[in-house]
């Protein structure tokens, strides 16, 4: 599922169409809770977003992220996040042929308790 911005939209339905992708679904941009719902949902995310990577690390999603560095260097760990260069062959590879070590997956951001926390500390 590709939600497509509509400044990129005119250039993914070509690529699309010349490449014939038989398996990607655009559809149109989405809210952050829906976003988190598809990243939960998803075997694998390819992004150039830097809080999707977050997100998705958090969610146990396997995640490729089309930059040269990242600033969450702990979702590398594991190969968890894995960084492509943005050519395609390369993306592919990365989607395709990396294996994920699931059990390095740490807590680096919490343990998604920090509101209930707040709320023990203000009562």
């Amino acid at each position: 599922i590709f939600p497509v911005h509509p400044r990129t939209r005119e250039m993914a339905v070509s690529v699309y169409r010349e490449l014939g992708f038989k398996n990607t679904i655009m559809i149109e941009p989405v809210g952050y809770l829906d976003m988190l719902y598809l990243t939960k949902n998803a075997k694998k995310v390819i992004t150039d977003s830097g809080g999707l990577q977050k997100e998705a690390y958090i969610l146990k999603t396997s995640c490729v992220t089309v930059r040269d560095q990242t600033e969450w260097v702990e979702t590398l760990i594991g190969n968890n996040n894995i960084l492509a260069k943005p050519q395609a062959a390369d993306i592919y590879e990365k989607a395709f042929d990396t294996i994920i070590d699931t059990a390095n997956n740490k807590d680096y951001f919490g343990k998604g308790d920090a509101a209930q926390k707040i709320c023990s500390l203000i009562n």
